[in-house]
């Protein structure tokens, strides 16, 4: 991409092109890597790359698209977020079980990850909403090694609600955090 020769990055998505500043992106040298399939990257571009744009994820078309603010009439029901200007990550409240609590939103995850502590403080006044222990399925995200997914709590959540939007029969895996590995250089 010669990210080091040129100012400005330009990509298209479809038929908009995408410009952005080319210190925001990092290279790596190595080579293009499997994620699973037989797609390989070969660049990650930061969340903040979207902020300059209206995106538009549907997941049954299983499309994303990128337009102009403005070039579009938003359709669907509005919730209330706020966007972290570093990360372009997406935060909304939402309410479980008549509490509020702060969600963000991560489209390229397969399944909704919570504090086990906030599911196990769930489960206390409504045992019924339990449907296992340990990761399965698209729950299963990181397989890693670290016990964190196995030791998960399945629940389905009746009713959630994000502003006017209500959401039924909610997925979540309750997992402890990651744990901090030492490392000879120190701690991450």
């Amino acid at each position: 991409m010669q990210l080091d020769r040129k100012p400005l990055l330009e990509f298209r998505v479809g038929d908009l092109t995408v410009r952005m500043d080319a210190s925001a992106v990092t290279g790596d040298p190595d080579e293009p890597y499997s994620v699973g399939s037989d797609l390989k990257v070969e660049g990650l571009l930061p969340a903040g790359v979207l902020k300059n744009y209206e995106v538009v994820i549907d997941y049954q078309r299983r499309t994303l698209t990128l337009v102009q603010p403005g070039a579009r009439k938003p359709a669907g029901v509005p919730v209330p977020a706020r966007v972290n200007d570093t990360t372009g990550l997406v935060t909304v409240e939402a309410s479980v079980a008549g509490r509020v609590y702060p969600l963000t939103i991560d489209n390229g995850s397969a399944y909704t990850w919570l504090k086990k502590s906030t599911v196990q403080d769930w489960l206390r006044a409504h045992p019924e909403w339990q449907r296992g222990v340990g990761a399965v399925g698209v729950s299963n995200m990181r397989m890693a090694g670290d016990g964190s997914e196995v030791e998960g709590l399945l629940v389905r959540i009746p009713e959630m609600k994000l502003s006017s939007l209500v959401l039924r029969n909610v997925g979540v895996l309750g997992r402890r955090p990651r744990q901090r590995i030492q490392r000879r250089s120190g701690f991450f």
